[in-house]
């Protein structure tokens, strides 16, 4: 997954996400079993280096936490406008590079700035085994969470969005109103090869 393939709708559409390009996709479980694909390593990278998960650049097979760990780098960059590991050059170890970056910086350092469920989501993508299913409610309630002191006025939380964006600043939900509170996970840091 990377920025360029979501699309947003316009007009009275322009509250969906339009996702295009499956190009690289593939499904992970076999069709006619539906047993898990195999846990496999040494693979090369395939996809954009900049949004891809540790394990891909670790030359592991990619699953489905793979596709939420990429979604968390892609929100981290609308948010932040960039990620750390942007402007490496060097094609031919700008994968190398990018991937030793990744694993350099926490969860905690690339969210600085943002709010807290920006950085659940990463921590609970990397927290995932290969064949493990990922808990779509949680990611769902996390992110529909943060966007509930904004219910009613869609102008003000985009608003905060391309603010929270550009000034890379905390910014706390509106004081007169409650937010729901957001499930927590245990510290993780990028694990590697998880293979679980």
């Amino acid at each position: 997954m990377k920025p360029n393939n979501l699309l947003i709708g316009v007009g009275p559409r322009s509250h969906r996400i339009h996702v295009i390009d499956f190009g690289l996709s593939y499904q992970y479980r076999d069709p006619e079993t539906n047993i898990h694909i195999p846990y496999r390593d040494n693979l090369p990278l395939i996809g954009t280096a900049r949004y891809a998960s540790v394990n891909a650049h670790n030359g592991i097979e990619h699953s489905r936490r793979d596709d939420i760990e990429s979604l968390a780098y892609i929100l981290i960059y609308f948010m932040h406008g960039c990620l750390p590991w942007e402007g490496i050059t060097k094609a031919e170890k700008s994968q190398a590079v990018i991937g030793k970056k990744k694993l350099a910086i926490t969860p905690e350092v690339l969210c600085e700035g943002l709010p807290a469920e920006f950085q659940l989501c990463l921590q609970y993508a990397c927290s995932l085994g290969f064949s493990e299913r990922p808990n779509y409610q949680y990611l769902h309630d996390l992110f529909s969470n943060l966007r509930q002191p904004y219910a009613n006025d869609d102008s003000e939380f985009l608003t905060l969005s391309v603010a929270l964006g550009r000034s890379r600043v905390s910014t706390s939900p509106p004081s007169n109103s409650t937010k729901t509170q957001t499930p927590s996970l245990p510290q993780v840091h990028r694990p590697q090869g998880n293979k679980s």
